[in-house]
């Protein structure tokens, strides 16, 4: 049995591999679009210059009472 699965698994990679070489162009168009795209991406990111930020928000736990009341409701 297992044997089927993989001759037909094998079958259906032969296949594929058989359709994917008679289409060069397709091929070619779905390993460049990503490169290019990350080019693009990569190209964008040097272009902009870096912000540093000084002053982190920070909360002082405003909500957290009110949590913790409902976690006692809830497993009560």
């Amino acid at each position: 049995m297992e044997k089927l699965w993989l001759n037909f698994i094998l079958l259906l990679l032969w296949k594929n591999w058989l359709i994917q070489k008679r289409h060069k162009i397709q091929i070619l168009i779905d390993l460049s679009l990503p490169i290019m795209l990350v080019g693009v991406l990569v190209i964008l990111r040097s272009l902009t210059d870096p912000v540093a930020r000084t002053n982190d928000t920070i909360y002082d736990g405003l909500f957290q009472p009110k949590l913790s009341k409902l976690i006692q409701l809830v497993f009560k």
